[in-house]
């Protein structure tokens, strides 16, 4: 309604007016929250009260967002659980933490609150006072009040941390040294710099992100409370990558460059100067493709390996000659660094003659692109041209040459829908299950490319070729039987040819995980037909059941519920279907759900 509308603006004045002709404080929406609960997630503590006094109901969430602790002690008596979701799955603590109610935040604690429990986006209540005190400290210059609500918030953060709240985003320091030094560490949270989340889900310690933004002396501090120096984010990448400011590559326009300063506290504080990340690269790597000559000078004085090569065997002189720095590249050639010509001739040097190396195997097949390692084959495939490629195969071209990321001509026909060159290569023993090696494609084989882009008659042509359904790759870790999801036609052909309809992807989310997430009760069926096990969790705990209430889906909890799911299964969070189906409104579901009446 307009109410929602204008509560989720936080526009006070249209809310008045829209209260004032008769409209409903306490409606839910089709999401099934009211303007109070919509209100309360935003900390608009003003539109809270002007709801409540027109009949708004008085949630424990609301009552938690206003720190009104009277609220709160009868909500408590009258049996609401301290820890009851909303429909964003948050308790009555992430709405006190949010609006900076330090009281509410105290009383709901010292009553049982979970202090690490995370709402729907993966948010506790810490990271919520956290995300508004660093907003206040942005708009210090621009705010009147920025300088009070941040030290609201940051009171908030120091309490729960003394309580024993972990900071994700302060990963690395001992928990020990977060506890004892809580409000050190709230302060240091904030003056570090935005949270590396912004660049990817990085599971970047509170080091890594003082190293990126280049903040020397928090990184000092940090280093003084205990931080793990080495300490490696998602990607394998250590606190001097972090200070290369390597791995971020959406937000390389806006960033300086490395920070030489915090790369060499780091280095004399006993970093290790040749981690490589799981791309292989090392910090010289990241120094090289930026092109900064004075980085890379650092990191070479301290022993960086100047022909470590990455995991597509690139070196930083390789990089720094691709991006055309040419300082960098004439600085790590006069340090040792070796040409592509040069390894190659050592390669081709390490052989006898009837040993086959890049260089003889180039010469049977025309000759390789030097640095992308492709044949003549994969050029044609590269243009579509079929007569070339048999012209090749007759010839004695190698059909399973590999490039640099280990595709073969199968895999980039297949990649750009060629289906008769596709047929050609499977007639003369193109090997259909080689997993490609790039990052992005990491373990993927041809048919979940030939999935991912929906190209139907090939998927059916490297099935009866013998094609691996089960194989998991991308980041994802799916097999092509996931990627198949909205074809039931390949789906059936699959599991035919032996696909696992119970294998997990990544974050342990098997088919009928991600049938119930979205709702389809037709596939939810489907599946559960064809033999899928009802109880599987996921990493977090969650079984289909979960997901279905959490999403609302009523008539898919009936169907999982008419298979056996099991009820009484808890996830990671300690949290029943029950708690979802009761935050998403399933009233008619409810008693289905509860323990007690099974």
């Amino acid at each position: 309604t307009a109410l929602h509308h204008a509560a989720d603006r936080q526009d006070v004045s249209m809310v008045e007016t829209l209260l004032s002709h008769g409209a409903d404080a306490d409606r839910k929406s089709r999401e099934g929250r009211t303007p109070t609960s919509i209100a309360t997630a935003n900390g608009s503590e003003e539109i809270v009260r002007l709801l409540t006094n027109r009949g708004g109901r008085v949630t424990i969430h609301a009552a938690a967002g206003m720190g009104d602790l009277v609220a709160l002690e009868r909500l408590v008596k009258e049996g609401i659980d301290v820890n009851r979701l909303d429909v964003q799955g948050q308790t009555a603590l992430h709405a006190a933490a949010n609006a900076g109610q330090l009281e509410a935040v105290r009383w709901l604690v010292e009553h049982g609150a979970w202090m690490d429990l995370t709402d729907d986006k993966d948010a506790s209540a810490l990271s919520l006072a956290y995300r508004n005190a660093f907003e206040m400290h942005v708009n210090l210059s621009r705010q009147s009040n920025a300088a009070d609500l941040e030290r609201k918030y940051k009171a908030v953060m120091a309490y729960l941390i003394s309580r024993g709240a972990k900071p994700e985003f302060a990963y690395g320091i001992p928990q020990e040294q977060v506890q004892a030094h809580s409000k050190e560490v709230a302060d240091l949270l904030i003056e570090a710099g935005p949270d590396m989340g912004l660049c990817h889900d990085s599971q970047a310690t509170l080091l890594h992100r003082a190293a990126w933004w280049g903040k020397k002396k928090v990184v000092e501090d940090l280093i003084e409370l205990g931080a793990d120096i080495d300490a490696t984010d998602r990607v394998g990448g250590t606190p001097l990558h972090a200070a290369v400011q390597e791995g971020c590559t959406s937000y390389w326009d806006v960033i300086e460059g490395p920070r030489v300063d915090v790369m060499e506290l780091l280095l004399e504080r006993g970093a290790k100067v040749d981690v490589a990340n799981k791309h292989g690269r090392t910090p010289l790597h990241g120094a090289a493709n930026r092109g900064d000559a004075n980085a890379v000078n650092l990191l070479i004085e301290h022993g960086a390996n100047v022909n470590a090569g990455d995991a597509e065997n690139r070196t930083p002189l390789d990089l720094a000659t691709g991006r055309g720095h040419q300082e960098v590249v004439d600085l790590l050639v006069s340090k040792g660094a070796k040409t592509v010509e040069e390894r190659l001739g050592e390669e081709a040097g390490r052989h006898d003659e009837r040993t086959p190396t890049p260089v003889s195997h180039g010469e049977r097949n025309g000759t390789r692109n030097l640095v992308g390692r492709e044949t003549p084959l994969h050029q044609a495939v590269y243009k579509g041209d079929i007569e070339t490629i048999k012209s090749l195969i007759a010839q004695g071209a190698d059909v399973n040459a590999k490039d640099r990321n280990n595709e073969t001509p199968l895999g980039a026909a297949v990649y750009r829908g060629q289906k008769e060159i596709v047929a050609l290569l499977l007639s003369h023993g193109a090997e259909v299950n080689n997993a490609h090696t790039g990052s992005d494609l990491l373990g993927c084989i041809p048919l979940h490319i030939a999935m991912q882009f929906h190209y139907t008659e090939i998927a059916e042509m490297l099935i009866l070729a013998g094609s691996d359904v089960n194989a998991q790759g991308g980041y994802g870790r799916m097999t092509p039987l996931h990627l198949a999801f909205d074809n039931r036609a390949l789906f059936a052909l699959m599991l035919e040819h032996g696909g696992r309809i119970d294998v997990a992807a990544g974050g342990g989310m098997t088919c009928l995980h991600a049938a119930a997430m979205r709702g389809d009760e037709e596939w939810t069926r489907y599946l559960l037909d064809k033999g899928a096990s009802v109880n599987l969790q996921d990493n977090k705990g969650n079984t289909p059941l979960h997901w279905a209430a959490k999403g609302g889906h009523g008539k898919v909890c009936r169907v999982l519920l008419d298979h056996k799911a099991d009820i009484r299964i808890k996830n990671n969070k300690g949290l029943l279907p029950l708690h979802y189906a009761q935050a998403s409104g399933l009233d008619d579901i409810v008693v289905d759900l509860t323990p007690k009446s099974r």
